[in-house]
């Protein structure tokens, strides 16, 4: 039947036959009933109301035979008159001999249908049915299979079954059916649970409106690891300003010690509530303590003074820890000093006050405003005007020098930024110190100055996150004043704005705005309604084993990381063959390194039954879930394929399956949580050339529905084509392969469906995701998001209603602050594919403006969508034009860019080429070197599976050209990646120069941009057009990224990128496509890669001057500090990341290499 529908409303003007005839009981006395039965092709379909009176005879005698019945409807097929001469073949032999007797049946042509029968409930029938049906001569085929256990094919049901001449004919619970594919029906309820256990945190980063409680894993406090670990019941949180930084996006997760193990949840460090015991306390997290429940180390927290409720509390522990720890340990405050405390009415800020009248100092602060001057007035006695200065202004330093006549403070408790900052440093006074509380400046690498230092005076930055772990001396002694604090008096509550716990957006747009005083705190727990309307969300228990068979496979290693991110710790990983990679054993070390999982491989063979069951029965923990994904391809046409190719592929999947469910059955019925196969969509739908493979993953469908039969847990998911890594990507090329009509389904995306998937309330044994091949073409705007744009914008503002909004007014107009501009560029950038380049241009967007970007009637260059690469636009160095493209394809692996050999110290030196692939740029600085200078290039022979590979391969030939050491290795840009593996892999290295390039610097660059596209083609537009601009001077990039976006794959991008290349140099569009991959693949090698071990020689990085955005997010030393055993040397070289290389720029560089190679 066609998959299109035709709606023909006038049955007089139907000329041919149809398959399909749709009867609406409300229109049946129109009808004529002769015509539309002739109007219903042979074999075709009537689909009729029950409540439609027509006798049955009229349809029997019109050759109608009724083949299904509901309570609303009747299905009548139209027969054939056709004499058919058909045969059976039944498959429930296991010895495969049915194979050769169907082949030979396909090739007779004498025989019109092929009957395939099953009477096993565990047989494949349908995958292989569904596979063969698509090949030569499938549609002669039918399809039988018996599921209950009584036998009722007799030969009355099989002249019946004959008649009705239907493909698929499926007897389960006494009824006869078939096998359909239906959306999963769910309501927006079924995402949600009620719960006493739930976290709240931002789904997309930058945008507040998706702050959301969700579903906590299972809190427990068996940790032989640490037992000060204990269970608290939160009452009241606190939101800090490090929270708003990290929702709103200012803030990168990197720039949090321990990041990785907090399973992507920064938001919460202080709360107060009941221990374990009922104890009331307040404490210290490094994360995740905007909760209902936190798991608290109780040297982290404090009893609560029975004189104190637990709202005040919750004020507390961050504030006065951070200015303890700072004014005392490090500030090593003295009696009588002058302090000089910035933004007095702000939580720290209030808390160092009073600690430093504690300690008798003369305390100057700042404020913003006459009301927060009253406030501190009112709170501190002590504090006059003239001690109260402005924040909004540099002000305060003249006001300062004056009553210190000229000597300035002891002490600068700073959290202002830029030229605020700047003043405050000259305030200090001979050996004063400076306490940076702030991250702006910090985060910017703004420069601070050295002059300051001649007054011996010392620069402290203050990062209480850096005291979370292991109860260090400092953390220790800043609890003890804590502590004596509050018995003195010192400590005391603060004034709090308080939020209920539905109203966390409300929360943290109120502190956002910067004009409150004292805390704001979230009230969790509300004994009139102890639960949260939390989302769902999967965890897993680290107090079970999780089992996954085909483990160290690419799917496999991508799904342990997710268990053990969603909590699991004790893994067992089934793989014959172990591990025989690099990327294995790092991924494995790197989860037992941060989140010290347990994790163990198994070559037990699960198709043997004795091994299974001695990989089930002999587990120390509960086995809680079995994740079945081991597989084997032996793809053919059926009439190619022997039964030995049927039996290996049938082997893993079915012998694995029935033995993991019988000793699961037999030692883990209780314990077991999860029973998950992974099936195909091959099975589902049919893909010819898999016959065995659809025969395999059926038998596994079947065993996962008997086992919900026997109310057992269990699931089969029909993937289509899995993209990223497996299979598809290893054996048939990329992501745009095209598989059964499916593209492959990026990774992301198959664990957001598991996940999904597992949530369901209703219990499906079998389901499917792919991505269909013909995608859809997206509208540039819908009312919807029209009408929510300017709402969304006004709900950042605070405006409570956005029809009161000026059309000309501006966005500064209204209020518009930093924090607001880093949220509103987030959402025009993913959800209107709108890039704007800096907060100014934000700020200066009119209501008017924003009408239009709503409508998608902009015609303007900002309305195009998509952003750069750089976030800056850069510019080619050189026109397309005045380069040879053909360097893209270099045919010589190892070329020579110089002939000097002057150095004493090295024989040469090995230059790794950039993401381009050829190192003609290079070639400037080699003349200016006293060395021979060889470039690396990237030719067709060049591996493309990994870093590592690439660096292998390159070895080979460093050490042919110079067979003994020291080495001198070198590499730019993206090849400096490669030049850091190398390093690994070749331990006679002397020296590693990276120019402005590091083993996370391309890494860095691409996650940033891939974090802001909810949409594939967008993130693929970026990369072509990074491609594009490097050869194509002065190109439209807004035109040419909105272009590249609205095209329908990346087959077409590529296309459209080839062309406008050839244009302006004609080398082929083939030859530009094959360029345009292998940059892109090179990105995603860059972004894959982690350095398994440190680097031990000198490392020295030449960091550009100008456009070095990157060091605010990985450091000025690119992140080298972490992979290098000693301390990288940085050198600062003028240009930016092109120029560099050019000009007296370059000398600058030649020069700076010559002091460590002569």
């Amino acid at each position: 039947m066609n998959s299109k529908l035709n709606l023909i409303e006038n049955l007089s003007s139907v000329t041919t036959s149809v398959d399909l005839v749709i009867v609406n009981e409300s229109e049946t006395n129109t009808y004529d009933w002769e015509k539309l039965f002739s109007t219903c092709k042979t074999n075709g379909f009537l689909l009729v109301s029950s409540d439609i009176n027509i006798p049955t005879e009229q349809f029997q005698n019109a050759s109608f035979i009724q083949v299904a019945q509901r309570k609303n409807y009747q299905l009548w097929k139209r027969l054939s008159n056709e004499n058919l001469n058909d045969t059976i073949v039944y498959l429930d032999e296991k010895i495969f001999q049915w194979i050769e007797q169907i082949k030979t049946l396909l090739t007779n042509s004498s025989i019109q249908r092929i009957w395939l029968v099953s009477k096993q409930l565990d047989n494949g029938i349908l995958g292989f049915f569904n596979c063969l049906r698509r090949e030569l001569g499938g549609q002669a085929l039918r399809c039988i299979q018996i599921q209950d256990s009584e036998n009722i094919l007799n030969e009355n049901i099989l002249k019946t079954l004959k008649i009705k001449d239907l493909a698929v004919n499926i007897y389960r619970n006494g009824v006869w059916g078939s096998y359909v594919h239906q959306h999963l029906q769910t309501s927006n309820d079924s995402a949600w649970i009620e719960t006493d256990n739930a976290h709240v945190n931002v789904l997309n980063r930058g945008d507040l409106s998706s702050l959301t409680w969700l579903q906590s894993p299972i809190i427990t406090n068996e940790n032989k690891d640490n037992p000060y670990l204990d269970t608290c019941t939160v009452h009241y949180a606190s939101l800090n300003f490090r929270d708003i930084m990290l929702a709103t996006g200012k803030l990168s997760p990197e720039a949090i010690p321990g990041y990785l193990k907090m399973q992507g949840c920064l938001l919460g460090l202080e709360f107060a509530g009941l221990d374990s015991t009922g104890q009331r306390v307040m404490g210290l997290l490094s994360a995740k303590g905007l909760a209902t429940k936190v798991a608290i180390d109780k040297r982290y927290s404090w009893h609560v003074p029975d004189h104190w409720t637990l709202e005040q509390a919750s004020t507390i522990p961050v504030v006065y820890a951070t200015a303890y720890y700072a004014l005392v340990i490090r500030g090593q405050i003295k009696r009588g000093e002058k302090v000089l405390i910035h933004a007095g009415t702000g939580g720290v800020g209030t808390a160092a006050i009073s600690i430093a009248y504690s300690y008798d100092c003369e305390v100057f602060t700042t404020v913003g405003s006459n009301e927060k001057r009253e406030y501190l007035k009112k709170l501190f006695p002590r504090l006059n005007d003239e001690h109260i200065c402005n924040s909004r202004d540099t002000t305060f330093e003249q006001q300062i020098r004056f009553i210190t006549k000229g000597k300035g403070v002891d002490i600068v408790l700073n959290s202002l930024a830029e030229d605020k900052l700047q003043a405050s440093v000259r305030l200090l006074a001979q050996h004063g110190r400076f306490l940076e509380i702030g991250k702006f400046d910090f985060s910017q690498n703004n420069p601070l100055g050295m002059s300051i230092f001649l007054k011996n005076t010392t620069f402290h930055g203050i990062l209480l996150d850096s005291l979370f772990e292991n109860a260090t001396d400092d953390w220790l002694r800043v609890h003890e004043l804590v502590e004596k604090g509050i018995e003195n008096g010192v400590v005391r509550p603060l004034q709090s704005n308080v939020f209920n716990a539905n109203e966390i957006e409300q929360a943290f747009r109120f502190m956002s705005q910067g004009k409150h005083m004292g805390k704001v705190l979230i009230k969790i727990y509300d004994e009139t309604h102890p639960l949260v309307r939390a989302l769902r969300k999967t965890w897993f228990s680290p107090n079970k084993t999780y089992i996954i068979s085909g483990g160290l496979g690419g799917f496999g290693l991508e799904l342990t990381e997710w268990l053990v991110e969603r909590g699991a710790r004790h893994l067992i990983l089934c793989s014959r063959s172990g591990i025989r990679t690099g990327y294995q054993l790092k991924k494995l070390t790197y989860l037992q390194t941060f989140f010290q999982a347990n994790i163990s491989i198994s070559k037990l063979n699960i198709t043997n039954e004795k091994e299974c069951e001695e990989l089930i029965a002999k587990q120390s923990l509960p086995i809680g879930g079995i994740f079945h994904l081991a597989a084997v391809l032996q793809d053919g046409l059926f009439e190619n394929l022997t039964a030995d190719q049927f039996e290996e592929v049938i082997d893993i999947e079915y012998n694995g399956t029935k033995y993991l469910d019988k000793f699961t059955r037999l030692h883990s019925q209780k314990t077991l949580d999860y029973f998950i196969v992974f099936s195909s969509i091959s099975c589902g739908r049919g893909n010819a050339g898999q016959t065995n493979y659809g025969y395999a993953n059926s038998t596994m469908e079947r065993i996962c529905e008997q086992r919900q039969k026997d109310g057992l847990p269990a699931l089969a998911i029909q993937w289509g084509a899995i993209g990223d890594v497996g299979m598809v990507i290893e054996n048939l090329g990329s992501n745009d392969t095209v598989v059964g009509g499916t593209l492959p389904q990026r990774m992301t995306s198959c664990l957001e469906t598991i996940d999904y998937f597992l949530q369901q309330s209703t219990h499906i044994p079998v389901v499917s995701s792919y991505v269909l091949a013909e995608k859809l073409q997206k509208t540039s705007g819908s009312s919807t998001a029209s009408a929510s744009l300017l709402e969304t914008i006004a709900n950042i503002l605070g405006i409570s209603d956005a029809s009161t909004m000026s059309s000309d007014s501006t966005l500064a107009d209204l209020g518009l602050d930093s924090l607001g501009s880093v949220e509103i560029k987030q959402l025009l950038e993913q959800k209107y594919a709108v890039s704007l380049a800096n907060s100014k241009e934000i700020q200066q967007l009119t209501v008017k403006r924003l009408r239009e970007i709503d409508s998608g009637s902009s015609t303007s260059s900002s309305s195009a969508a998509a952003v750069t690469i750089n976030n800056t636009e850069r510019k080619p160095s050189v026109s397309a034009s005045s380069i040879d493209l053909k360097q893209l394809l270099p045919k010589d692996l190892l070329i020579l860019l110089n002939e000097k050999i002057q150095s004493n110290k090295y024989q040469h030196l090995f230059l790794i080429h950039p993401i381009e692939g050829h190192v003609q740029m290079l070639k400037d600085l080699a003349q200016r070197l006293p060395i021979t200078v060889f470039g690396l290039q990237s030719t067709s022979d060049v591996p493309t599976t990994s870093i590592e590979d690439i660096a292998a391969y390159y070895i080979k030939k460093i050490i042919e050209t110079q067979p003994t050491g020291p080495y001198l290795i070198g590499g730019y840009s993206f090849g400096a990646c490669i030049a850091v593996e190398i390093a690994l892999q070749l331990p006679t290295i002397a020296h590693l120069l990276l120019l402005d390039g590091s083993h996370s610097y391309v890494a860095t660059h691409t996650k940033q941009y891939r974090a802001k596209f909810n949409e594939p083609n967008h993130a693929e537009a970026a990369v072509l057009y990074a491609f594009l601009q490097q050869y194509i001077p002065n190109l439209d990039q807004k035109k040419i990224l909105f272009e590249l976006a609205n095209l329908s794959s990346y087959d077409e991008r590529l296309q459209y990128a080839a062309q406008l290349l050839d244009q302006t140099v004609h080398i082929g569009k083939d030859n530009i496509i094959l360029i345009a991959k292998q940059f892109h693949n090179k990105l995603l090698l860059a972004e894959k890669y982690i350095p398994s071990k440190k680097i031990q020689c000198q490392t020295t990085l030449f960091r550009v001057q100008t456009g070095s955005e990157y060091s605010e997010r990985i450091g000025d030393d690119y992140g080298l500090s972490t992979v290098c055993q000693n301390s990288p040397q940085v050198l600062i070289i003028p240009g930016d990341h092109r120029t560099f290389l050019q000009g007296e720029n370059v000398q600058v560089l030649a020069n700076q290499i010559n002091t460590i190679i002569l």
